[in-house]
């Protein structure tokens, strides 16, 4: 790369083509005592995003800081560790990962698994690890769809922080809502909904569907009907 190269501008115009800044968080660290790259550039085409102008660092320094205790490395370290959770989401029709626990799984019994529902487990798990998801969990009461989508999400590895739980009756607005809020916040979250039925599913399919973000519904109820736009697991 040099200054003024084809190269780069052919990197910013599919940058811009590609619309991940709409998708993604970035922040420019600059130097403030940089003499090669000026402020302006840095910035380039991601001045929306945030900035944080780092002293007494060049050019060199601030892609080599010293110690974990150098500005720079603090900075991006906590910029990479930030993550926007569903807590200011939660609501009285709503509970956060470990009290939903707590309630559905207040005993010791063991997780028996069949042919079936091995099946059923993979699948969800499949869909669960991708970006983006929309699945809808579906059986006769007391089968265990509960308890099959609660080891689901500890074989997916994500993170309790990000899962909120809704029960639907009565609050079907309130989750629309919400989960329209969460879209636009590109919030990188798993939201389940319990006792939904189809109407409310496939809203929120809708809804998660209509642009590029990182959030994944669970629905969980008892018809069988046809879903738009989802994985279906029975």
């Amino acid at each position: 790369m040099c200054r003024d190269s084809a190269e780069l501008d052919d990197l910013n115009d599919q940058w811009i083509s590609s619309r991940l800044d709409d998708t993604l968080d970035v922040l420019s660290i600059i130097a403030a005592d940089d003499s090669i790259v000026s402020s302006s550039s840095s910035k380039s085409i991601f001045r929306a995003h945030d900035v944080e102008t780092i002293n007494n660092v060049n050019h060199v320094t601030i892609v080599k800081p010293d110690s974990p205790a150098s500005l720079v490395y603090v900075v991006f370290k906590n910029f990479i560790l930030k993550k926007k959770t569903v807590s200011k989401y939660k609501n009285n029709a709503s509970r956060d990962y470990e009290d939903w626990k707590r309630v559905e799984r207040n005993h010791s019994y063991f997780f028996a698994i069949d042919d079936g529902r091995a099946r059923n487990f993979k699948a969800l798990v499949e869909s669960l690890v991708s970006v983006r998801a929309v699945i809808r969990l579906t059986g006769a009461s007391g089968l265990g769809k509960t308890r099959l989508l609660l080891e689901a999400i500890e074989a997916s590895k994500i993170d309790h922080s990000c899962v909120l739980r809704f029960d639907a009756p009565g609050y079907d607005t309130k989750i629309k809502e919400c989960v329209r809020q969460m879209v636009d916040d590109g919030v990188h979250a798993l939201v389940v909904v319990e006792n939904c039925n189809i109407g409310l599913h496939n809203e929120l399919a809708k809804e998660v569907n209509s642009k590029a973000c990182f959030l994944k519904v669970v629905t969980v109820g008892y018809s069988d009907e046809q879903v738009d736009d989802s994985t279906h697991i029975q």
